[in-house]
């Protein structure tokens, strides 16, 4: 008789991760996403299918994925559609996952009321909420780099560093957030203006990184942009530019941020709890 091969340690193939959102998908997105960095190794398959409202969307959908063996995460609010896709998701013995329902009833039956299908409520922005973000965009991309320091006074948050240390994409990521944000690069030698300062001491974040990491960071840009030679990626110099930031951050006393090891969102976040906005 022959002898069952042994699958201890063996890991499955990898199946399609399909998130399907009656809105544009984001926090299906981010749900998994977080869900998926658990998982080291080989990524794993992973699409988002936005606007998925009606049944015929659901069977096109399910057409095109099929062949995938896909596990579902939906984060519809229509109750019709939750079933619609239970149900073909059931006959297709496909795992599935409702995002949003076991969170709502859970809601439902805490406050002893009954949930309303706002789609745009649950997705969306009010129109005061959405001239606030773009108001914010508007600011932050006027304030980039140092741009326009007399109007620093007007921002809700000022990010200093010395070059490469993510203070753009964090800034543009808290604008998307609807706040001001404006960032200033620490030159060696060349301080922030007392004025400006004094303008924003109070929203003045401090953004630092691991010197082989900014290093590594400037040593890709410098070959994308052919930057000749020069200390800009030099171990050396690095060290002391970051030293000497650090010490001027010290002197101002603003929080301090190591972003060596953390995404914008974290950084994003720790932004924000230093600075008491959340």
């Amino acid at each position: 008789m022959a002898k069952r091969r042994s699958t201890a340690g063996r890991h499955p193939p990898h199946r399609l991760l399909a998130v399907l959102s009656d809105s544009t998908g984001d926090l299906g997105e981010r749900f998994v996403r977080g869900l998926i960095s658990q998982f080291p190794g080989e990524p794993l398959p992973f699409r988002v299918f936005s606007f998925v409202r009606e049944p015929e969307d659901l069977a096109k959908i399910f057409r095109t994925i099929a062949e995938e063996r896909p596990v579902l995460f939906h984060s519809t609010l229509d109750k019709k559609m939750k079933r619609e896709i239970a149900r073909q998701a059931w006959g297709r013995r496909w795992p599935a996952y409702d995002i949003t329902g076991g969170a709502m009833f859970f809601l439902e039956k805490a406050l002893g009321r009954r949930s309303f299908e706002n789609l745009s409520g649950f997705h969306g922005w009010t129109s005061t909420e959405y001239d606030k973000r773009i108001e914010s965009v508007d600011f932050t991309v006027n304030h980039d780099d140092g741009l326009n320091p007399e109007h620093l006074a007007e921002a809700d948050i000022v990010l200093i560093g010395v070059s490469r240390v993510s203070k753009t994409p964090t800034s543009v990521y808290l604008a998307n957030k609807g706040y001001k944000v404006a960032n200033i690069p620490l030159i060696k030698g060349l301080p922030l203006p007392e004025a400006a300062a004094r303008a924003c001491g109070s929203k003045m974040v401090g953004l630092t990184i691991q010197p082989e990491k900014l290093r590594e960071i400037r040593l890709q840009r410098a070959q994308q942009d052919r930057i000749p030679g020069s200390d800009y990626a030099d171990l050396g110099p690095i060290r002391e530019e970051l030293g000497w930031a650090h010490s001027w951050m010290l002197e101002w006393r603003c929080p301090i941020i190591d972003v060596t090891h953390l995404a914008v969102e974290e950084t994003a976040a720790l932004v924000l709890k230093a600075l008491h906005l959340r």
